[in-house]
């Protein structure tokens, strides 16, 4: 398993994982998921949207907001709800953020 930062050419693996109903709830917003939205989000903050490779595809992602007083780990989505990826996946996040 591989945890990096989201790159611009995840977005379609990105966007079929958040539309699944068993890893998101199929919760994708054409506006707020816009492709170039997420670029923009990795431009200002590079660190900002986690991904999870197995075996080269797309296995989960977390997305993480921090106001300076609070973090939030965000769109939290795992395929299969894996824990090995769910566990990666926060381990990385809350060391991003602590």
């Amino acid at each position: 398993m591989n945890i990096r930062p989201y790159a611009p050419s995840d977005y379609f693996a990105l966007k079929a994982l958040y539309e699944d109903s068993s890893t998101y709830g199929g919760q994708f917003d054409e506006a707020r998921d816009a492709e170039n939205r997420l670029a923009a989000k990795i431009d200002n903050d590079p660190e900002s949207i986690w991904v999870a490779e197995n075996d080269g595809k797309l296995a989960g992602s977390v997305s993480l907001i921090e106001d300076g007083r609070v973090a939030w780990l965000f769109r939290f989505a795992v395929i299969d709800q894996d824990l090995d990826v769910s566990k990666s996946l926060y381990d990385k996040a809350t060391a991003i953020l602590k």
